[in-house]
């Protein structure tokens, strides 16, 4: 075995859900200066219909500074890491052009012709300003984009920050999709798996499953980190008959199980971001007057039923659906993103804190005064 590394690196962490828009004129937000800075800002946080119950938040949010007008942006080109791109250039095509799609938001709309235009920008606020002519609420869209990761009064919060969005075509494979779902890079230690998953499985029909995620932090809670930390998350494996129960035990016996005490594996995962309430439907009786209805098609059973359904408590959960296949460019083999990569000690908490400022609403977000580079296009810098 290669020598295990002992400081954390950044790992995969996409998004990507369909589903329909729910909006109204408050979602698009509006430009706003930091308390702490001249920094503007604006931010659009935006609803996403899964249907049954289900619906998951998408934000998107960023600016830049009127005292040092520059976006930093991953170049296209290979090795040239960061481009300066000053503000007022920010909408030149010869200059959008060099940059690295990673650093650009796309935002796609229906043409007369049915087919997507898609324009790109830099600058978040160009994006949600052409998102907020684009858009309306009800519309099927297709959104992608990363996850980040905050810790914030001691909870651990999930973002998923927007790198594209897009109308769907009406016949199209993606029309009626509803689904959000996440690409990310786990860490297993030898504590994640319970010891008697294969009876939870087969008696309860799933296993709950302990890792943590790679996320890079700058500041937390007005104190300098930098640095990439653990963040814990709890993964639901669920298995309902016996094709489904072979196969969830083989994937946590061969890419999940981890025998050494100092060892830290990386997986990436495709998981289900589920978010939603628990139902039941209860029992109604047919009237006559309802039977009438029912013959003369004014109303369906399946409305019924919806009427009689009950909502219960809210459940989120992060359901394993599959591990991330992939083709290995140096091999061109198919293959599982799976390493034993890591020491034990990259899962300690513990951060050298410096003396903690006055925490700002930039911080909240996970933003600085200075435009930076988003999670994609650092990843883009340190692969996997």
């Amino acid at each position: 075995m290669a020598e295990l590394e002992k400081e954390l690196k950044r790992g995969q962490a996409r998004f990507e859900v369909f589903g329909e828009l729910r909006v109204n004129e408050d979602s698009w937000g509006e430009v706003r200066q930091s308390a702490s800075s001249t920094y503007k800002y604006r931010r659009a946080a935006l609803s996403v219909d899964l249907g049954e119950g289900r619906s998951t938040f998408v934000e998107l949010m960023g600016g830049y500074d009127p005292n040092r007008p520059i976006l930093r942006r991953l170049s296209k080109t290979q090795g040239e890491g960061l481009m300066d791109i000053p503000w007022a250039n920010r909408l030149n095509e010869n200059i959008v052009a060099n940059v690295s799609p990673q650093s650009l938001i796309a935002v796609g709309k229906l043409d007369e012709n049915g087919n997507i235009a898609r324009k790109v920008f830099v600058s978040e606020l160009d994006a949600i300003e052409e998102m907020e002519k684009t858009f309306k609420n009800g519309d099927s869209v297709h959104i992608w984009g990363d996850v980040e990761y905050h810790r914030y009064n001691g909870q651990i919060q999930r973002r998923l920050s927007i790198r594209g969005i897009s109308q769907i075509v009406p016949d199209s494979s993606s029309a009626g999709r509803h689904e959000a779902t996440l690409r990310q890079s786990f860490l297993f230690s030898k504590n994640s798996i319970s010891p008697d998953y294969e009876d939870e499985l087969e008696e309860k029909g799933k296993t709950t499953i302990t890792v943590h995620v790679p996320q890079y932090v700058g500041k937390e809670e007005g104190a300098e980190v930098r640095k990439v930390l653990p963040f814990p998350q709890t993964l639901v494996y669920k298995a309902n008959n016996e094709d489904e129960i072979k196969r969830a035990k083989f994937v946590i016996e061969k890419f999940m199980t981890v025998e050494d005490d100092d060892l830290v594996r990386e997986v990436v995962l495709v998981v289900d971001m589920y978010d939603g309430v628990e139902t039941s439907t209860g029992d109604f009786e047919l009237t006559d007057d309802l039977k009438d209805l029912l013959d003369l098609g004014v109303v369906t059973e399946d409305e019924l039923k919806r009427t009689s359904t009950v909502s219960g408590k809210r459940i989120r959960e992060n359901i394993v659906l599959k591990p991330y296949v992939y083709k290995d460019p140096r091999t061109q083999q198919i293959t599982v993103m799976s390493k034993d990569r890591y020491d034990i000690s990259v899962l300690d908490t513990s951060v050298k804190e410096e003396e903690p400022e006055e925490a700002s609403i930039a911080d909240m977000f996970g933003e600085s005064d200075v435009d930076t580079p988003s999670e994609s296009e650092l990843d883009e810098l340190d692969l996997f």
